[in-house]
């Protein structure tokens, strides 16, 4: 079976960057200490795992991050791993440690005692993702809450602002798509959802 040829990018780069030959800053980041780019022991987000309340956030931060970083292939595809006679299996089985690791430890110390016996880094993905975004329907509820009953009080405009849009960015990401994607009714949602997003930040 014919792998992917992004799979080949992901295994042939040393870097984050794909620098095969590390660079200046890189040899200086080395020297002074702190993580190179592919370090198991990096933290990817700037927030850790801490359970359903932050997941989605999480997952959309580890997932630019990977994808920064040309891994995103060993949590997304099914079936990218060699055979054991291959060439690059043992390339393939260190960087999906890699990958295992950087999600390991973007996590809460006690959530990621629930993941760490995972065999891969694409199952400890799913596992997460079976344990905290089922539960999206209750998720979804308690924002819709907090937005129904968000004031500006003694906030800032622009607090209150950035305030409404994190709750919309996370009711945006919980709820199905609309079944209908013809290109009118599209725009009538979303003129409908921008109207409604408007009200609220005037009233």
């Amino acid at each position: 079976m014919t792998k992917p040829s992004y799979l080949h990018v992901a295994l042939t780069s040393q870097t984050d960057g794909g620098n095969k030959s590390g660079d200046d800053s890189t040899s200086q980041g080395n020297k002074s200490g702190r993580s190179g780019g592919n370090d198991e022991g990096i933290v990817l987000v700037f927030r850790l795992l801490a359970g359903n309340s932050n997941y989605i956030p999480w997952s959309h931060s580890m997932i630019h991050a990977l994808r920064a970083k040309r891994k995103l292939m060993f949590i997304m595809e099914e079936d990218l791993k060699p055979s054991i006679s291959a060439p690059d299996y043992e390339k393939w089985c260190a960087l999906d440690s890699l990958v295992f690791s950087w999600l390991i430890n973007s996590m809460e110390k006690d959530v990621a005692l629930c993941f760490i016996y995972a065999t891969s880094a694409r199952a400890l993905w799913k596992e997460a993702e079976q344990r905290f975004a089922e539960k999206n329907g209750l998720q979804l509820f308690h924002l819709k809450q907090e937005l129904s009953i968000i004031t500006q009080g003694s906030l800032s405009i622009s607090s209150y602002f950035l305030r409404l849009k994190r709750i919309w960015d996370e009711i945006t990401a919980l709820q199905p798509s609309t079944a209908c994607t013809c290109g009118e009714s599209k725009q009538i949602i979303q003129d409908l959802d921008g109207t409604d997003r408007v009200m609220k930040f005037l009233s």
